[in-house]
Formats: structure tokens, sequence, C-alpha cells
């Protein structure tokens, strides 16, 4: 599963926790981070474009709404339980919707088609 973030002020702490999902979680799943501090928004557009877009991201804030425009995300709601719909709901409306979809959850951690 490809991880792209875009921030380096916490790039050692999401590294750290990327590496402690890796070597913990019992799904065979395997995340590899990539910082994407230099021209972000070109590099996932050309990634887009290319059919190499990055499963998981989070993004430059700015961008956020200029993606969702464009149909880059794929909406979360089909593979949300209620009961993590739940969790969310205080703050769905205004922080994590997208028209009527649900495209992202806790600190604009973002699925992308």
């Amino acid at each position: 599963m490809k991880f792209w973030t875009f921030g380096r002020h916490d790039l050692d702490y999401i590294k750290e926790k990327v590496e402690e999902f890796n070597n913990t979680n019992k799904d065979n799943i395997e995340v590899e981070l990539v910082s994407m501090s230099e021209n972000f928004k070109q590099s996932y557009e050309m990634a887009v474009a290319s059919g190499q877009a990055p499963d998981i991201f989070i993004p430059d804030g700015s961008l956020f709404l200029e993606f969702a425009k464009r149909g880059y995300f794929e909406p979360l709601d089909d593979n949300m339980s209620s009961e993590m719909r739940q969790q969310y709901e205080p703050v769905l409306v205004e922080n994590l919707m997208f028209g009527t979809k649900f495209l992202f959850c806790d600190n604009q951690l973002v699925f992308a088609i």
C-alpha cells in the first residue's frame, strides 16, 4: 500500500507509526511511505494520470477541495462500519465530507483512487 505525505514537520513520527504498523499487523499489509515534499501537486496529478496514485495520502490542505472536485478520491462510505461512522458523526459535515461523500478521516488522511 503506497502512502504519500507532503509534510516534513511530523515525518519522523509518521515513519515510526508506519514501521510499527508494518511490524505488528496480522493482515499481511505492507505500507510503503513516500515523502513528497517537493512538487506535491504535480507529482500527484502525474501519478493519477498514469494510474500510479498512492492508496493513501496526507495532502496539502489547500489541495483537498481541488482534488475532490476532480474526482481523485474514492469515497469511504461503503468501507465504513456503522460504529466507525458514528465515531466521526460529530465532525462529518464540517470537516470530513465532500458533498454527500465521506472522503477522509482523522488528520486529513485521504484514500485516493
